[in-house]
């Protein structure tokens, strides 16, 4: 299958229409030509190529319908509900609120274990 893709490729490059044709468009050129005369060799069954084709097309139409859908999404999420509860661990709600000197001072009096999930939390 790859000689036959390269063997198309260099045909198509080496003549005249070639030249002018971008590099995806030999691409594609020589890719059509090699289903094409493996098809003919399978008496004309889907491929799998074909199918992967088929499956790609499938998964466009269905990524640009899901596309679309995403106007239905609210473009401000105020009203929308929270994932989870803000909540505040009781234990270190009382040094949240401090500051300075009365913060280093409570920080100071916790012990290793508390400092721990303070700093976890």
């Amino acid at each position: 299958l790859n000689s036959a893709f390269v063997s198309a490729v260099n045909k198509i490059i080496a003549s005249d229409e070639g030249v002018k044709l971008s590099d995806r468009e030999v691409l594609l050129q020589a890719k059509g030509e090699v289903d094409s005369a493996i098809r003919d060799l399978t008496g004309g069954t889907k491929t799998h190529v074909d199918k992967q084709a088929a499956d790609k097309t499938k998964a466009i139409t269905e990524a640009k319908k899901a596309q679309s859908d995403r106007g239905k999404i609210p473009a401000d999420i105020a009203d929308l509900p929270a994932a989870q509860e803000n909540t505040v661990d009781e234990e270190f709600a009382r040094l949240d609120k401090l500051s300075g000197q009365a913060y280093q001072d409570a920080i100071e009096k916790l012990t290793p274990a508390q400092l721990a999930n303070y700093e976890d939390s």
